[in-house]
């Protein structure tokens, strides 16, 4: 969703549209080491939003398949 397309910005609990082919990202901590893991959607699906990302609109976390990741924001769009 990009400044054109987007009305507001979205609040949390905004439902968003998350399209096929998005990459998803989250930090997860093991053993006390800190990695990124990777999850590119397969089908459209909708999700929860949760909040922008440091208060930077470009990027936000989403619930998505009950867990949090990080999307860039103009991948997905607010389902009206």
């Amino acid at each position: 969703m990009n400044k054109h397309q987007r009305s507001r910005l979205l609040k949390r609990s905004d439902i968003v549209h998350v399209p096929a082919g998005v990459l998803l990202t989250k930090q997860v901590s093991k053993g006390g080491a800190k990695f990124l893991r990777y999850f590119k959607t397969t089908i459209p699906k909708k999700a929860l939003f949760l909040e922008y990302f440091l208060n930077n609109e470009r990027t936000c976390y989403i619930e998505y398949g009950e867990e949090t990741w990080f999307v860039n924001t103009s991948y997905i769009s607010l389902v009206e």
